[in-house]
């Protein structure tokens, strides 16, 4: 079963394990204690992080950190839905987060929403402004899109993409100002005192992020 085995490895599970692996690396080394602005972006409702919170706070303890993994998550965190328009996975995230940590997103191809299915989701928001922040507010104001526009810039924030699919060739990546577009995972912000976010493409192996932080 080459096909599925491919699936269960990649977009289907093994991924998001990998995802959520690498943020807890990230949170449990220290790394949001040195550099308390940096930002965290993850997909796909929080890469499994959201719901096994009673199991990752344990961490804080053994690790010796100033704070619960969940709060970490909180106060450095922003969560993308990546296509997955489930309410229940929205109200869950709104019980353990707060609205300005949500993000919108598709993950296309892996998720294909019609707008049937994206017009359903949105209602299911409480308020308006919560909707509203959801669908771009809270992304203007993590990549200070305005600011950006305003002087002739793509991005605001330094960025480097972390996680499973972090890989890039450097020849066939749309460079931006201070990171990349290409492909990845999760996505570091703000990171302008460390050796994550420099100037152009670096190759995975030069961008994983226990190599990077310090």
């Amino acid at each position: 079963e080459p096909s599925s085995n491919r699936g269960r490895a990649t977009f289907g599970w093994g991924w998001h394990l990998e995802a959520a692996l690498s943020a807890l690396r990230l949170i449990v080394s220290g790394v949001f204690d040195r550099h308390q602005d940096l930002q965290l972006v993850l997909g796909h409702w929080g890469e499994l992080l959201l719901f096994w919170q009673d199991r990752t706070d344990s961490l804080s303890r053994v690790a010796g950190l100033e704070r619960k993994v969940s709060e970490y998550l909180r106060t450095n965190g922003h969560i993308t839905c990546s296509g997955m328009m489930n309410p229940t996975l929205l109200r869950h995230a709104l019980e353990v987060t707060t609205p300005d940590r949500l993000l919108f997103s598709t993950d296309y191809p892996f998720q294909r929403p019609t707008q049937a299915d994206i017009t359903e989701f949105l209602a299911a928001f409480p308020t308006d402004d919560d909707r509203d922040k959801f669908m771009s507010g809270n992304a203007r104001s993590l990549f200070g899109i305005d600011a950006a526009a305003s002087r002739g810039n793509s991005r605001a924030f330094p960025v480097a993409r972390i996680g499973p699919n972090s890989a890039a060739d450097p020849s066939n990546c749309p460079q931006r100002i201070n990171g990349c577009a290409c492909s990845g995972s999760m996505l570091a912000i703000g990171a302008r005192s460390s050796g994550v976010a420099g100037s152009g493409c670096r190759r995975s192996e030069e961008r994983r992020v226990g190599k990077r932080v310090d």
